[in-house]
């Protein structure tokens, strides 16, 4: 049998400070911020989709997705920011606006979808540490 592998011990979590207490405080609130801005860029979608129907206007706009993903890039690129990560969150959000504009009927089983949804979050979760550690491999 292999002996354990040294591990430090962790300081008590009840007398230790928590010295990201305040920063994750902060995080959840911009975090709110982000999803509320999040809601009512999916209503302005829905508001679109219609228009798009009753004007017969194709859902899929290629020069609308070029002009989003040109300016979040130019975005990271003043922020200093990586321009692929914002490329991928925008690429997610035109996804979805796609699929809502489209009108795919989600309510047939919200059951179901509420329950894949959460069984979701843990899969995200491993994949996300699957990244962080090959990430400093």
């Amino acid at each position: 049998m292999d002996p354990a592998p040294d591990i430090a011990p962790r300081p008590s979590t009840d007398t230790a400070p928590d010295p990201l207490g305040e920063l994750r405080r902060e995080l959840d609130a911009i975090d709110a911020i982000l999803l509320d801005a999040l809601l009512l860029r999916f209503r302005c979608i829905h508001r679109i989709g219609a228009a798009k129907g009753s004007h017969s206007i194709p859902v899929m706009q290629p020069q609308r997705v070029r002009s989003v993903l040109r300016r979040a890039t130019k975005f990271a690129e003043e922020h200093r920011l990586n321009p692929t990560a914002l490329q991928d969150v925008f690429a997610v959000l035109i996804t979805e606006a796609c699929r809502q504009e489209e009108s795919v009927d989600r309510s047939a089983d919200p059951d179901l979808a509420r329950a894949s949804s959460w069984d979701r979050v843990e899969e995200i979760v491993r994949e996300i540490q699957d990244r962080a550690h090959s990430a400093h491999r």
